[in-house]
């Protein structure tokens, strides 16, 4: 019988299906082979597929050979520390390819032994088990630490804003002053509040404790762009539930931030705040349509945002003008 195509896209060719089943003495149990190895090729392609999405060709390629190589390096030598985090990395590879276990067969791919060798030595695996060949490829361990350092940077800015609001709603006055640089800035957009210097801000923060009692900060979203390795910015959306001179009050603002790393911690350049409402709880539904909708500072002002950003206003103007 010459070749046939039992298949064709998602959908099984039924009359050639039956065709060949019936050539067999056991059709039933041929069927059911047949069918068992379509639907197992089947989700072999869509996991082949989801792995070329999540890691892309040169990687899956790579591991996917079954050949003892060595793996190339750009100068230098390769610690054990080195070598067991590339052996970790290529074994998640793996064993989301095949699978986990030490010589097995898995899909008609034989899996043997993995092993690196790198600078005179060499390495073995006890877990994920095959030879790694990555063809072309070339380990940047640099570039590697670097991510994983730019990783670590964010997550440790973050952790500053999410503790700023600790330290403020507490009134500790050392860790608020832990947060800032010698050389600190601490303004709203208007200008009520302008302190520079890490003494200035200090006192500017004194001065709101003593007309604040009870207050709760809370932290939203928070993007955060890289200027190098030891500066960056942030924009940070936020509420705020604060009791004033004995009135409490509901806040929408945002900060505007900048950051520097100092001796190996992330702390506040600046940090400049604006406000979309800061209003008196009880007057919440009645101010919020209005503009001037921010009451922190004696008599009310208009808000900052979104009526001051240059976006909003020209959509406004365009909206105004189509409607007219």
């Amino acid at each position: 019988m010459p070749p046939l195509r039992l298949a064709r896209g998602d959908s099984v060719q039924e009359d050639i299906f039956q065709m060949v089943a019936r050539q067999s003495r056991t059709p039933s149990q041929l069927n059911r082979q047949l069918r068992s190895q379509i639907a197992g090729l089947r989700a072999t392609k869509s996991r082949l597929v989801e792995l070329l999405e999540e890691h892309g060709p040169r990687v899956v390629k790579g591991a996917m050979q079954v050949h003892d190589v060595e793996v190339p390096l750009t100068g230098g030598t390769l610690s054990p520390n080195a070598a067991a985090e590339l052996i970790e990395v290529f074994g998640e590879v793996y064993k989301n390819l095949f699978g986990t276990g030490s010589g097995f067969r898995e899909g008609g791919i034989e899996i043997t032994g993995f092993q690196l060798r790198a600078s005179g030595l060499t390495w073995t695996s006890w877990g994920i088990s095959s030879s790694v060949l990555i063809e072309d490829t070339r380990v940047d361990l640099e570039k590697l630490e670097g991510r994983l350092k730019r990783l670590e940077d964010r997550e440790s800015i973050r952790e500053l804003v999410a503790r700023y609001g600790q330290v403020v709603d507490d009134r500790d006055i050392a860790g608020i002053e832990a947060l800032f640089t010698p050389d600190a800035i601490f303004r709203s957009r208007r200008g009520e509040m302008h302190a520079v210097g890490l003494a200035a801000v200090m006192d500017n923060f004194r001065g709101r404790f003593e007309a604040m009692t009870a207050s709760n900060h809370f932290v939203h979203d928070h993007i955060i762009t890289f200027d190098n390795d030891d500066e960056a910015r942030g924009f940070v959306t936020s509420h705020a539930e604060v009791v004033r001179e004995g009135v409490p009050l509901l806040v929408a603002m945002r900060y505007d931030d900048r950051y520097r790393r100092i001796r190996d911690r992330w702390k506040f350049v600046a940090r400049e705040v604006s406000f979309f409402y800061y209003v008196p709880a009880s007057r919440y539904a009645e101010l919020l349509p209005t503009r001037e909708r921010v009451y922190g500072y004696g008599e009310p002002v208009a808000a900052d945002w979104p009526e001051g950003t240059p976006t909003y206003a020209r959509y406004e103007n365009n909206k105004a003008q189509t409607t007219d």
